[in-house]
């Protein structure tokens, strides 16, 4: 009795057409967005909005486990739909598009097959050194910020003594390129890398040996206490604006490669070596701790956000043609029929907004109560006894023909894969060498390659970019000497981890030069140079060739295609 009670509920029609006269919300349209609101006000502190620090958290409340590079771009896709400043939140209609997009590429990624041998061949694979027999080993490996911070003596030190692990301190006093060697070799041996940066030193180099790292497939906890700021001083030396803008941004891509690969990022030290204990006793792995651990997990942090808030947006505007800010009941139907090319009646508009049809004055729904009716709309599937039959063959249709339909599938991506001999990776601002010298180049000799570097760039081309990267023969990265070229540095250093086809073409930034109006200081310089070492010292460990002329560095690419297409 129970189970045909159930069945038959499945087929009813229930009024769950309830909505939020009392405090004048007119958001709330059925179950999904009743649900989604109870959510959403347990984070918005009254505002009306989440902001930027609340977002993970209420996503984390329906089970969904955004990036940071996700949070930011839900907040840029919304920023730009709605044309508001400050970027710094989203608001209730553009959080459950977002929740519904976000569950349903869950259930899509959960439904694709497992990667290929050759896929995972270097997903854990990291390269061991020969370590001396008379250095010790050591279970934590301290990286990260060093002088002038003292957060190993007087926070993470006193922890791991408490918790019995036995760690390695790499500070010292006076740093030259020959510590790079021995440095290596306590990180090799190490079980965990425990980084931490603040907001009082740059971290370079750092920076570039966690991406390195965190390619190779090495478990790394990383905490993040800080970020320098416009106006904060490092070793008696005010940040200029247009550094803090390139520190940023290598902030951001460490993280998105770090989270990429399920690594939670911490910002507290106490968490994080608990963490590292946890891992270390229980022989669990970085990307099983959980919430209960303290830690802000991260799933599906590859797949992107934002493209369905972009379809509604535009078919907003579309029907919109007053320019008023509010549409009616019809292109309200005829918006939600553009974009999932079924019907929805004035009536049953009426009908979820709890209007009589006897109501003579006209409703209208701006931007943000569209996007809950779209997504309440997208959510209701109701069944009559007459779509039974229906219901049982697209079942079996599906269980039986799920084979067939993820081969057609997969040849069709395969055929829309970007696929390109040379990616030109590395500095892009105030360069020319693509345009002058690696172009021309590749071109003469008939060689495919896909050109990053575009004179408006926004998030949108990031799949594209990242699709290309994936799929390139030959991954050219060029740091040229005019750029401090920060975040491309921690990506190549990525790419040098995970053992990627790739050449290199590096030069050093000279005393004197000037980036964007500001002439580099000299502990400016001795930072970036560091970085450029470790760089170097890891592609050097892995057979990747390092140049400092650009044409030698594009020839060896152009011969390494040649050589792979011969082998292949």
């Amino acid at each position: 009795m129970a189970l045909w009670s159930a069945i038959t509920s499945l087929f009813s029609k229930t009024d769950d057409s309830t909505t939020n006269w009392i405090r004048n919300r007119n958001i709330v349209y059925g179950d999904r967005t009743r649900n989604l609101l109870t959510v959403f006000e347990k984070y918005d502190s009254g505002t009306g909005r989440l902001d930027a620090g609340n977002i993970a958290a209420a996503f984390n409340e329906v089970h969904l486990y955004p990036s940071k590079a996700q949070v930011r771009d839900m907040i840029l896709c919304a920023s730009e739909c709605s044309n508001r400043e400050p970027r710094d939140h989203i608001l209730f209609g553009e959080f459950c598009i977002f929740v519904t997009e976000l569950r349903e590429k869950y259930e899509r990624e959960s439904l694709s097959p497992p990667l290929t041998t050759d896929q995972m061949k270097n997903k854990h694979r990291f390269l061991k050194r020969q370590t001396s027999s008379v250095m010790s080993r050591f279970e934590v490996f301290l990286g990260g910020s060093c002088v002038p911070s003292t957060w190993r003596q007087d926070i993470a030190i006193p922890l791991l003594k408490q918790y019995g692990l036995t760690y390695f301190d790499p500070v010292h006093e006076i740093w030259g390129p020959e510590l790079v060697e021995v440095l290596t070799v306590f990180i090799q041996g190490a079980d965990l890398l425990l980084f931490v940066f603040d907001d009082v030193t740059r971290g370079i180099a750092a920076m570039v040996e966690v991406a390195y790292l965190v390619g190779q497939g090495r478990p790394v906890i990383l905490v993040v206490m800080g970020l320098p700021l416009p106006g904060v001083i490092i070793n008696g030396q005010t940040l200029h604006d247009s550094e803090v803008e390139d520190l940023e941004r290598g902030h951001a891509v460490l993280f998105d490669l770090v989270e990429r690969q399920g690594i939670p990022v911490f910002d507290d030290i106490p968490t994080a070596v608990h963490c590292a204990a946890k891992v270390l006793r229980m022989g669990i792995s970085v990307q099983d701790l959980s919430k209960r651990d303290g830690a802000q997990c991260v799933k599906n942090a590859h797949i992107s956000v934002g493209e369905s808030l972009i379809l509604i947006k535009e078919a907003f505007d579309g029907v919109n043609t007053k320019k008023t800010g509010n549409i009616d009941m019809n292109d309200v139907c005829l918006t939600y029929k553009a974009l999932t090319g079924k019907d929805l009646t004035v009536a049953e508009v009426k009908d979820i907004c709890n209007v009589s049809s006897s109501r003579k004055e006209e409703l209208t729904f701006n931007f943000q109560e569209l996007c809950c009716i779209v997504d309440e709309f997208k959510s209701k599937t109701h069944y009559s006894m007459g779509d039974f039959f229906s219901f049982i063959f697209n079942g079996l249709y599906t269980l039986f023909g799920w084979m067939q339909y993820r081969k057609a599938e997969q040849v069709i991506m395969e055929d829309l894969t970007i696929r390109r001999d040379v990616f030109l990776g590395g500095s892009c601002a105030n360069t020319t060498w693509r345009e002058q010298i690696a172009i021309p180049l590749l071109r003469k000799h008939g060689i495919t390659y896909f050109n990053p570097h575009l004179p408006v760039w926004n998030l949108r081309y990031l799949p594209l970019e990242n699709e290309a990267k994936a799929n390139c023969t030959v991954f050219l990265a060029v740091i040229t000497g005019e750029t401090r070229g920060l975040a491309s540095m921690i990506e190549i250093a990525f790419f040098i981890g995970q053992d990627r086809d790739l050449v290199l073409s590096l030069e050093d930034i000279q005393d004197g030069t000037v980036i964007n109006g500001h002439k580099v200081t000299n502990q400016e310089l001795q930072d970036y140079s560091r970085g450029r070492v470790y760089l170097a010292d890891a592609a050097n460990c892995h057979g990747i060739p390092v140049f400092t002329e650009i044409t030698e560095a594009v020839e060896c690419a152009i011969k390494k295609v040649h050589k792979l297409s011969v082998d292949s």
